[in-house]
């Protein structure tokens, strides 16, 4: 039994709870309607804690922004096809496409896709676009136009899953996104 100065060590610290509740809240409302006061409430933590986390909600979305990219990028050099095997891409590109549609990171980078002609925010987009491209085709070893299909169906993908859109979609919602008639 553990008094009640003890800590446990399986309690989400403040920062993860705000990290938590922003990313939902981010994912599913978008940048413009979600403030720090909501993101402090839903997470059991005061504004001001919020706040001085991560330097502002600015400071915050490009944290997780960042962080959402890096574990896409983590994803795709896991599930990574096989070069020459036309089956292991298939199903890289089906992954990948249940990734987008389930993923509040999806979403969230999907708002930040949003926010190109943003000075702080536009930049991030774009890089973290260009770094996920290169990665396909340079990394990985994607031809251009493997790349580029992958790139588009998860962006459809993605944009799907911001408008809530159900999976299975409407038929010509799911040739769309997987070429299936």
């Amino acid at each position: 039994m553990t008094s009640a100065g003890d800590r446990t060590t399986d309690a989400p610290s403040g920062r993860d709870r705000v990290l938590a509740a922003a990313l939902r809240l981010f994912s599913r409302k978008g940048f413009d309607r979600v403030t720090t006061d909501q993101i402090a409430r839903e997470s059991g933590v005061s504004q001001a804690y919020a706040v001085r986390a991560f330097g502002g909600k600015t400071g915050l979305i490009r944290f997780l922004c960042q962080n959402a990219a890096a574990h896409v990028e983590a994803l795709f050099r896991v599930m990574a096809p096989a070069p020459s095997s036309p089956a292991s891409r298939q199903e890289f590109r089906e992954q990948f496409q249940t990734f987008a549609f389930e993923s509040d990171e999806m979403r969230l980078l999907a708002q930040l896709f949003a926010c190109g002609a943003d000075p702080e925010l536009g930049p991030l987009a774009r890089d973290g676009f260009l770094r996920v491209s290169r990665l396909l085709h340079d990394d990985l070893g994607m031809s251009l136009s493997e790349t580029r299909r992958i790139l588009a169906t998860g962006m459809l993908a993605a944009t799907l899953a911001a408008l809530d859109y159900p999976q299975p979609a409407d038929s010509v919602i799911q040739y769309l996104i997987d070429g299936s008639e």
